[in-house]
Order: structure tokens, then sequence, then C-alpha cells
């Protein structure tokens, strides 16, 4: 019985790591300034970075650890600096699943980068992921 609990335990906490956003980005993020308490820490082990999943404090001067954040929080951050940005969903299939995702960045109302529909994603993962880089981008290159 323990080992069941036990394995149950193991997958819950591995899908929770698609609720933060991956290392590059975090660490992309934390070259930016990002410094707001999250629910997760990275970790950069001589075996590669690690997510920790728990209340922590980073040290300012830290050279291993960085905030994990949430999806959420990533993209408050870039809303709190004038970036609105939707993700929307193209065309229906047959099936009547979504076939292609594409996303709108725009600061104080001028457009900075658009994926339309005709370029779009095959799932909105992908589709989240890539706009999040390109927002990230778009501010390394403003500073």
């Amino acid at each position: 019985m323990y080992c069941c609990l036990m394995t149950e335990s193991i997958k819950k906490y591995n899908n929770m790591n698609k609720l933060f956003i991956p290392y590059e980005q975090a660490l992309a993020m934390s070259d930016l300034g990002y410094d707001e308490k999250c629910l997760g820490l990275y970790t950069n082990n001589p075996s590669g970075p690690e997510l920790l999943i728990g209340e922590f404090t980073v040290s300012p001067d830290s050279e291993f650890e960085i905030y994990a954040p949430l999806w959420q929080q990533a993209f408050q951050y870039f809303r709190d600096l004038g970036y609105k940005f939707y993700i929307n969903s193209g065309t229906l299939n047959m099936n009547k699943q979504y076939v292609d995702w594409y996303y709108r960045i725009s600061r104080y109302g001028d457009v900075i980068s658009e994926i339309d529909h005709r370029d779009g994603f095959m799932d909105y993962e992908t589709a989240r992921n890539l706009l999040l880089e390109d927002l990230i981008m778009i501010e390394q290159n403003r500073k």
C-alpha cells in the first residue's frame, strides 16, 4: 500500500513540473531582474538544473539558485512592464480540434510581435512557450 502511495505522489510531482516555466526561461527572467518569491526554485547542480517545490528565499548573489515562476507569475511580470498579449486558437479541423494557435504582443498600443494563424503552432503549450521566449527577447532588446 505504501509503495503505491509513493508512486502516485511521484506522478503528481512530475505533473507539477508543467506548472513552472522551463529553467532556461527562468534564468533569462532572473537576468532581466525577476526576483518575486515563487513556489519553485531551480538549483543548478553539476548533473543539471533541478526543480524544487516549496517555500524558498533565493540570495541575490546566488550563482546556483534562481526562482522558478509559475506560468501565471511569468506572464504577470510582463504585464506589469506594460506588455499586453494573448494566445488564441485558430482553425477547427473536421474532428473539432484546434489545429493552430497564435499570439500577439503589444506595448502601450503598438503591436510588437504577431504570429498569425497562418504561421500558428500545433498546440497551446508550444504557443505559450514561444510567447514567453518572445517576451523575454523583446525585453532584453529594450534594455
